[in-house]
Formats: structure tokens, C-alpha cells, sequence
């Protein structure tokens, strides 16, 4: 698949320039429980989401030491969090997801890549993530997740969970997720532009996830709230429908180069991981990675 540059384009100036009208709607409830919408999703993650999936598995990376164990909130059917195991084959992973058919798909996935091992799938609410696991965690991440939670509400009570492993194993955060475009026309088109081939259930699913998303103050302003602890934050440039909050606590000793380089993406899907990438000033980052022969943004 090949982002079109110039309908981006318009895209992004329409947006930058058109008044804010979206009210946020939360998503339809069970939206991810049938079969068609999980395995549109499921799909996806090893296609149309390959690059995106990249450019966070680069971020924890880069928040992870040897070894380190890593919760994941609302990971779905576990393809984001295959995609980190394959290419940090050190790490142990834990993801949490309410879903019983997103598990089912998931572990069957993991089982077949010999992952099941290393990447484990609890059903759990992340409302209550301080509870969903035993043990010291290292890195607490989330990939478009938050948006599911149905209201501020609920959001605050993930991340006071999210506050209280940060606070006793001195975890380090990574939170990517939407941000709500300005205009219901924006989160209609996106789907198509940047996920042409995927499913019909997906793109439904895509549209709802970003007319459900925060803005990117309504989620600063959630985890200002509830973190005892600051993030940074950042939106991504040109074209604002994304963004990300981190907390990268310096490790003791060297650091080590842990990532294994693999034949994952194809040469399309690393241009289109190179330049989403840029879209981001800075994300934490171990060492400079050549997506495709371009060098992400340097970190400010």
C-alpha cells in the first residue's frame, strides 16, 4: 500500500485550517467481540498497521533494558506485541485485553510464531491494570487503546492504575494513540487513504476509533490529572492525528543494542515507516535506525 502524498496533503491543510466541530462520540459498545471486526483487525496488524506497529516497537525499545518485563494495555489480538517479541526476543511480555474473542484469535497467532512462551494474553480490564499482573514490570505501554474507554471516568482509572506501576517499579510509559481531527469529514476519509486494502469492518472500526479519540490537551490534561509523575508529550507534525507521552527513566550501566533486525517490512512498508516517523520531532529512540535508507527526525 502507497500512501498518496499530495491527497495527505489536502488532507492536512484542510484539517490545520477547518474550524473544530467533532465532538467526541465514544465508541459503539462490543465493537471489537465479533468475529468480523476481529479478524479485520487481526489482518490489519500484519499489513495495513506495519508501519505504525514499527515505530512503536522502536519506542519501547528504547524504553527497555535486557531482559525487561513489559505490560501492554489493551493489545488486542497480540500483533503489535509479536511484531516488539520478534524483534526483542529478550523481553518478556504481558498484554491485557477485555476481549475473549480477540485472546482466542491471539493466542492462536502466538502459539503458530512459537511466541506463546514470551508474549502472554490475560482477559483483564486496563481500568484495573495495577491488579491484571504479578510481579516488577519494566516498560507499561499502550497502543491505541485509550480511546476505547468510554469516558474520562474511565480513562482517569487507567491511568491511576497505569501511576501506581510506574510509581513502585519505576516503569517507564508509552502511550501512542489518535487525536480527534477537527471534523467528522477528516476521520471518514483517513481510513481510506491510509488503509485502502484493509477490511470494510476495519475502516468502520477506524472511523469510530477516531471520533472516539482524545485530543491531544483532553489526554495531556487525563494524565496530568492522575500521573503523580510528568510525561513528555508530543502531537505529530503535518498531520495532527496522532500523538504520544512518554516517561524515559535513565538506566544504570551501558546501554545495550538489543534490537534484531529482521526481514518484516517490505521495502514499501519501510518508506512508509520512515515517514512516519518524521511525523514525530521526537520519540525515544536507542540509537539512530535507518528505516528504508532514511534516517528518522533526530531526537530534540
Amino acid at each position: 500500500m502507497s500512501v498518496p502524498i499530495l491527497k495527505m496533503l489536502r488532507l492536512a491543510l484542510r484539517e490545520a485550517l477547518a474550524p473544530s466541530t467533532l465532538a467526541r462520540i465514544p465508541e459503539p459498545a462490543q465493537q471489537m467481540e465479533g468475529p468480523d471486526d476481529v479478524a479485520g483487525f487481526h489482518d490489519a496488524g500484519a499489513g495495513s498497521l506495519l508501519p505504525v506497529y514499527h515505530f512503536n516497537a522502536l519506542a519501547v525499545d528504547a524504553l527497555a533494558r535486557r531482559g525487561a518485563r513489559v505490560l501492554d494495555l489493551g493489545s488486542g489480538s497480540g500483533q503489535f506485541l509479536s511484531y516488539l517479541a520478534r524483534h526483542r526476543p529478550d523481553l518478556q511480555i504481558i498484554g491485557v485485553e477485555c476481549s475473549a474473542e480477540m485472546i482466542r484469535v491471539g493466542r492462536a497467532s502466538l502459539q503458530r510464531q512459537g511466541l506463546d512462551g514470551r508474549v502472554t494474553l490475560v482477559e483483564g480490564d486496563m481500568r484495573e491494570c495495577a491488579r491484571a499482573v504479578q510481579g516488577r514490570i519494566d516498560v507499561v505501554s499502550t497502543v491505541f487503546s485509550l480511546h476505547h474507554l468510554r469516558s474520562r471516568t474511565a480513562l482517569l482509572s487507567c491511568l491511576r492504575g497505569l501511576d501506581e506501576i510506574a510509581r513502585r517499579d519505576d516503569a517507564n510509559v508509552w502511550i501512542f494513540d489518535f487525536v480527534r481531527p477537527r471534523q467528522r469529514k477528516t476521520a471518514c476519509e483517513v481510513p481510506a487513504l491510509f488503509t485502502p486494502t484493509a477490511s470494510a469492518a476495519f475502516q468502520r472500526a477506524s472511523q469510530d476509533s477516531l471520533c472516539a479519540a482524545w485530543s491531544f490537551e483532553e489526554l495531556r490534561g487525563a494524565l496530568r490529572s492522575a500521573l503523580s509523575m510528568p510525561l513528555k508529550a508530543q502531537r505529530s507534525r503535518l498531520l495532527p492525528l496522532y500523538q504520544v507521552h512518554w516517561r524515559d527513566r535513565p538506566r544504570a550501566g551501558p546501554v545495550d543494542l538489543l534490537w534484531r533486525q529482521t526481514d518484516d517490512l517490505v521495502m514499501q512498508t519501510r518508506m512508509e515507516a520512515a515517514l512516519f516517523a518524521r511525523l514525530f520531532r521526537a520519540a525515544p529512540q536507542r540509537r539512530a535506525r535507518s528505516f528504508g535508507g532514511v534516517q528518522p527526525a533526530p531526537r530534540a
